[in-house]
């Protein structure tokens, strides 16, 4: 009897073990897997082969002949997930690469992250993809200048092809979210300019603010900040969950004027340095007390109630500067209700992650159908071509159909905690 227990606990923790495997196998590629996925599918291959073999070793009196089937089984279906869905990978990775008209369609409006220059350059050329995202992930192995270069070589390749230039965006807000530095001089948050000086000399300083971190993102190649977060300030610290978002700590001020005067100052000094900025995060943060990084988050409040947490985005915005959307679903948000506040003729209302409906703003069945099977996050961000805001960008993406456009260069990974 006393070996009956121990016999017991690690059957439960070989089928926990089992368990576990399957979930990974079923999300290979995941971008919060990233870090498996140079030995993902050859660790899963290699447990499933050496653990059948492990059971098929086993001692005659240990052996049980319906437990063994049934592990049999399961390992077979780990083989056999495993194998499915690195060939569908790379189905997608040559489907991808064959380009075509529809392809070029939707990639525009992706900004992909990516590892290496070589994978990334045949989407860039062919017009696969709208953009890229850097970050320390790209500046670890080579460094400020060679990573230049290589921008510098993909926005060659985009002119000689008679293609827009590529957007090149990172994450550099400042203080706890740089994730350019130490490469790139890393910068205090916006929310320490408003209590460090004088509030008449605030414009200027933010102003100031935003050349000296453009001109550094400027040098390296960088054309798109996502930046500032113009969520107001929390009333209430975040709850335990929201480790990720940390918006109190990132946001400029509870007051609308000043973060609307400080946002300002700073979107007009990137300008002066020639780099392109990203409000933040759309329909605003500071009601929301779940980490959106982690699950979708539900607003209650109404348009009206919401008229002071945008106005950051109204008055810096003003039609020019894009808008990257949180995953906050207000559910008494409609498109015309947003349209009337902010005094646009037209806007893009981008479904939020998770969500089950096509983007209103496509019109291809195509991209509609990789939509609803997608996982992204979404964004309002300046075209390339016209300057002006275009459809929504999908800055990152989960395992999906919209994966074929990751699948090229690798998948898209997670790139930042916080964005």
């Amino acid at each position: 009897m006393p070996r009956a227990v121990p016999r017991c606990w690690r059957s439960l923790l070989a089928w926990a073990a089992l368990g576990s495997l399957l979930a990974v196998a079923w999300n290979l590629k995941h971008p919060l897997l990233y870090w498996l996925r140079p030995c993902e599918t050859a660790l899963l291959l290699a447990v499933a082969v050496l653990g059948g073999s492990a059971a098929l070793r086993q001692p005659p009196a240990q052996r049980s002949p319906g437990r063994r089937r049934l592990l049999a089984l399961g390992l077979l279906a780990l083989a056999g997930l495993t194998l499915w869905r690195e060939l569908e990978f790379h189905a997608d990775r040559r489907h991808v690469l064959a380009g075509g008209r529809d392809l070029q369609m939707l990639g525009e409006h992706f900004i992909v992250g990516f590892r290496s220059f070589a994978e990334v350059e045949p989407l860039a050329a062919r017009g696969l993809i709208g953009g890229i995202y850097l970050t320390r992930r790209n500046l670890l192995p080579d460094g400020v200048v060679t990573v230049a270069a290589g921008i510098a070589q993909l926005q060659e390749a985009r002119r000689l092809a008679g293609l827009p230039p590529l957007i090149v965006a990172a994450d550099q807000e400042g203080g706890p979210v740089a994730h350019l530095s130490p490469w790139l001089e890393r910068l205090p948050a916006l929310s320490s300019l408003v209590h460090a000086a004088p509030p008449e000399t605030l414009a200027v300083r933010a102003r100031l603010h935003g050349e000296r971190q453009g001109a550094s993102l400027a040098a390296l190649g960088v054309n798109l900040n996502l930046a500032p977060v113009v969520d107001l300030r929390p009333s209430e610290p975040n709850a335990a969950l929201a480790f990720l978002t940390g918006s109190g700590g990132r946001a400029i001020d509870d007051d609308p004027a000043v973060v609307t005067e400080v946002a300002r100052a700073y979107v007009a000094g990137l300008a002066d340095a020639g780099v392109g900025a990203t409000l933040k995060h759309f329909p605003g943060l500071a009601r929301v007390r779940e980490d959106t990084h982690l699950r979708r988050a539900s607003l209650a409040a109404t348009t009206e109630d919401l008229r002071g947490d945008w106005q950051p985005f109204r008055s810096v915005g003003n039609g020019t500067v894009g808008s990257l959307l949180g995953k906050a679903l207000g559910r008494a948000f409609t498109q015309s209700s947003i349209k009337s506040m902010f005094h646009l003729p037209t806007l893009s209302i981008a479904p939020s992650v998770s969500s089950n409906s096509p983007m209103r703003s496509c019109s291809s069945p195509q991209r509609s159908k990789m939509a609803r099977r997608s996982s992204t996050k979404l964004s309002s961000l300046p075209c390339a071509a016209c300057n002006r805001v275009s459809k929504p960008l999908a800055l990152r993406s989960s395992r999906s159909s919209c994966s074929r456009l990751s699948s090229a260069s690798g998948g898209f990974s997670p790139s930042s905690a916080s964005i």
